[in-house]
C-alpha cells in the first residue's frame, strides 16, 4: 500500500516590529514628524517588589532621567509597577501618555486612568494633547518654547 507524501507545513513569519504596540508606533511617528527621535526602550530602571528584584524599561528615553511611557491599557500589574518606580526612583521624570485616559481601571470601576494617575501624583496626559507631551520633551532637552 502506497502512502501519500506528507505536506510540509511552513510557519508564516510575522514581520518584525519595532514597537510592542501600534499605539507606540503611532506615537513614535508623531514625535519624528515634530523632529524628535527618541530612544525606544533604551533605558533600564531596576526596582524591587516585596518578593523579587525586577527591571522596568521605559518606552521612550528623552535623556537620562526623563522618560515617556505610552499606555493603551493600564492593568493592575502596570499600576503597581508605576508606584514602585515612583517610590524607588523619585529623581526620574516619567510622563505617562494614555491612549484613552477616560477608560475605567476595570469594568464597574468609578476611577479612570487619568484620575488614578492624578491621585497617585503621576505625571500624565492624553495622547491627543500633543502640546503637553511635546512640551515635556522640549523641557527635557532644554529647548525654550
Amino acid at each position: 500500500m502506497a502512502t501519500k507524501p506528507k505536506k510540509i507545513l511552513v510557519k508564516k513569519q510575522r514581520p518584525k516590529r519595532l514597537h510592542r504596540s501600534k499605539f507606540e508606533t503611532n506615537f513614535n511617528e508623531l514625535c519624528k514628524e515634530e523632529g524628535f527621535d527618541l530612544g525606544y526602550e533604551t533605558s533600564v530602571l531596576p526596582f524591587t517588589t516585596e518578593v523579587q528584584k525586577r527591571r522596568y524599561i521605559p518606552d521612550w528615553t528623552i535623556k537620562q532621567g526623563w522618560y515617556i511611557e505610552t499606555k493603551g491599557r493600564l492593568v493592575a500589574a502596570d499600576r503597581r509597577k508605576m508606584l514602585y518606580i515612583k517610590q524607588q526612583h523619585p529623581e526620574a521624570r516619567i510622563l505617562v501618555v494614555f491612549q484613552r485616559y477616560q477608560n475605567k481601571l476595570y469594568p464597574g470601576s468609578p476611577t479612570t486612568y487619568g484620575e488614578w494617575a492624578t491621585k497617585n501624583d503621576i505625571e500624565w496626559c492624553a495622547y491627543q494633547d500633543k502640546y503637553i507631551w511635546l512640551e515635556f520633551i522640549q523641557e527635557a532637552l532644554g529647548i525654550k518654547v
